[in-house]
């Protein structure tokens, strides 16, 4: 993928979306879509779309079980007795 985003204004998508879409199955790259000067809406394809919810849901897995690692080993180490140190 390329660094920067192909960004067009959605009077510009309306005449010319069925070359754009080619474009963008062939290269895979998502077009950001502007109205009035500000960015409204990405298009891209679903296999991309999917991919980046599917990374962001394991994100979100992984940020929940740090967590409660770290509340485990809160725990552990409120215990009387227990070293602050070690398992």
């Amino acid at each position: 993928m390329r660094a920067s985003l192909r960004v067009i204004s959605l009077s510009d998508f309306k005449q010319r979306h069925t070359e754009l879409l080619k474009s963008m199955a062939d290269d895979g790259e998502p077009l950001v879509v502007t109205v009035r000067g500000r960015g409204a809406f990405v298009v891209q394809l679903p296999e991309v779309y999917h991919r980046l919810m599917q990374g962001y849901a394991e994100s979100q897995q992984l940020q929940m079980l740090r967590e409660a690692l770290e509340d485990e080993r809160g725990e552990l180490a409120n215990v009387p007795g227990r070293p602050p140190y070690g398992p």
